[in-house]
């Protein structure tokens, strides 16, 4: 599985728990922020950690065909505060007002997400947490509250055969290591984790005796008799 990340904060320390979150999938591919734009032509998943530069539009182009294509792209902590702009537009988020850092109790939703589905349902987090603000068809599968608000942690997108996922948890090293979220994360890398709403064709075949108690030819009425009787013989059937 190729991997790639995006960082603007990518320490030794950093890089090794990013690294940890991912051991499961595959070995990433880190590219500091600043660099020559990588290729991300055959790349299964990508993260993006932290706020980034500004790219060519030419390379900008090619991150969000790789995810429509099916790659699946994780964002931590980079989602920008103005509305109108590329990474706005491809997380379907954007960033609100910081609380301080501290001690957050991180919430799974009644949303339906496969990426969600297996994480327990609250748990605690130390962290400088970035709320998320929605601003198109995304689904909050994670909230923290805050002043008895319920703030959005993390929100998913789907981006054609591709998924989107701002995370406003994970800030911190010590935090990237947390069980819970660092499960929800490597989830999230998993192309084969889709969105649900596919149609997968389920057929269904129902069964039973001719002539059976239960069966439409052993209701008594004039008006299915002959037509049963005569299926009936055919088929070596008789009343009850």
């Amino acid at each position: 599985m190729h991997i790639l990340v995006l960082s603007s904060r990518l320490t030794e320390n950093r890089r090794a728990a990013l690294r940890a979150l991912t051991r499961e999938l595959g070995e990433p591919r880190f590219v500091a922020s600043g660099g020559p734009p990588p290729d991300v032509s055959e790349c299964d998943a990508i993260v993006v950690d932290g706020p980034q530069p500004a790219q060519p539009l030419q390379f900008l182009g090619a991150l969000r065909a790789a995810v429509e294509r099916g790659a699946a792209l994780v964002a931590i902590g980079g989602a920008p505060v103005e509305r109108d702009g590329f990474w706005a537009d491809l997380l379907g988020a954007v960033a609100g007002p910081e609380p301080p850092r501290g001690e957050y109790y991180a919430r799974v939703t009644e949303a339906h997400s496969h990426i969600s589905a297996r994480v327990t349902r609250e748990f605690a987090v130390v962290d400088g947490f970035v709320p998320l603000i929605p601003i198109s068809d995304g689904k909050v599968i994670v909230d923290v509250s805050v002043a008895l608000r319920d703030l959005a942690a993390v929100v998913e997108t789907a981006r054609g055969a591709g998924r989107v996922v701002a995370c406003g948890l994970g800030n911190t090293d010590a935090a990237l290591r947390n069980p819970e979220l660092a499960q929800l994360l490597a989830r999230a890398l998993r192309p084969d984790l889709h969105c649900c709403g596919r149609n997968i064709g389920v057929g269904i075949v129902g069964y039973g005796p001719l002539g059976g108690s239960w069966s439409p030819w052993s209701i008594p009425t004039s008006s299915v008799g002959r037509p049963r009787r005569r299926i009936s013989r055919a088929y070596g059937r008789t009343r009850r």
